[in-house]
Formats: C-alpha cells, sequence, structure tokens
C-alpha cells in the first residue's frame, strides 16, 4: 500500500460476475500500489495520442505481471477525449467498452468460466 492511501471496499453486487469480487479490498488508485495482486479483470482503453498513454502501458504491463487477467486496447491516432464524439473510432471503443462492461457483470447472455 501506499503510504498515506486510503482503502475502500469493492461493493459489488453478489450477482453474476461480481459475487466473486463482493467484499474484496482494493485501493483507491491501484495503479499506484506495489502490489497489484488480488485486483478483478481490467480493461483499459486507451488512446495512443493521448499524454498519458504510457501510464496505462505501465499498468497493463504490471497488471499483468500480477497474474491479473487484463485486456489492453489502445485506439490508433486518437486522444484524450476521442470518446466523446461520435466518430467511427470512438463508436467502436464505446461498444468495445460496452462489452467489457457486460461480459464483466455476467449480462451478455453468454456463459464464462
Amino acid at each position: 500500500m501506499v503510504p498515506g492511501e486510503r482503502q475502500v471496499r469493492l461493493d459489488l453486487p453478489a450477482g453474476p460476475g461480481g459475487g466473486r469480487w463482493a467484499g474484496r479490498v482494493a485501493l483507491r488508485r491501484p495503479a499506484r500500489a506495489a502490489d497489484l495482486t488480488g485486483l478483478p479483470p481490467t480493461y483499459i482503453g486507451a488512446a495512443a495520442l493521448d499524454l498519458l498513454v504510457h501510464q496505462n502501458l505501465d499498468f497493463a504491463r504490471r497488471l499483468i505481471a500480477a497474474g491479473v487477467p487484463t485486456q489492453l486496447e489502445v485506439y490508433p491516432r486518437t486522444f484524450h477525449g476521442f470518446d466523446v464524439g461520435s466518430a467511427p473510432v470512438s463508436e467502436t471503443f464505446k461498444r468495445n467498452r460496452l462489452a467489457v462492461l457486460r461480459r464483466g457483470l455476467g449480462i451478455d447472455g453468454q456463459e464464462h468460466p
């Protein structure tokens, strides 16, 4: 834990997808934690031209090294906030993000191990 970092509970529903993680303790800012083991599966959608893209890449690398199931998508020729617009790449990102969320919550209508 980072000195002075406050811990919060992960209060997820006990339904499909949430039950495994209900009640787990996570850091408020896990990217700053030294140990990422035990975090839930993580999706990171990053804009390739965002000034913070390297932080996203580093966080994904650390999650993978800690054994956390991680899905990383970097969208070429996009900048911070690209998901606000209605360009085709923005719409693709929004569809992908929603699909990941639905799958993680177990509400996509498919069986997952």
